[in-house]
């Protein structure tokens, strides 16, 4: 099937295991069973996770750094001059 295909290829593409977006139709698993079976799955979204937390907390705090700047927040009006 062309789905089931295309989903192979974006599991490949973005570090998924084989068969994370397919149903074997074999029930429902634990996490641990997940893990255990698609530990490739597992590290990479662990690595995403890492990434995006890492990401988050830099542009926290390049925002505070901004803010604490006075000269970055002028009000200008519609005239384009500076108040």
């Amino acid at each position: 099937m062309l789905f089931d295909y295309f989903l192979r290829e974006f599991e490949q593409q973005i570090g998924f295991s084989s068969g994370t977006f397919s149903y074997d139709g074999q029930g429902v698993k634990t996490a641990t069973e997940v893990i255990s079976e698609n530990s490739t799955t597992y590290q990479t979204r662990s690595s995403y996770l890492t990434q995006v937390e890492l990401f988050l907390n830099q542009l926290v705090n390049v925002i505070l750094e901004v803010a604490s700047v006075g000269q970055f927040f002028l009000m200008v009006n519609l005239d384009g001059l500076v108040m």
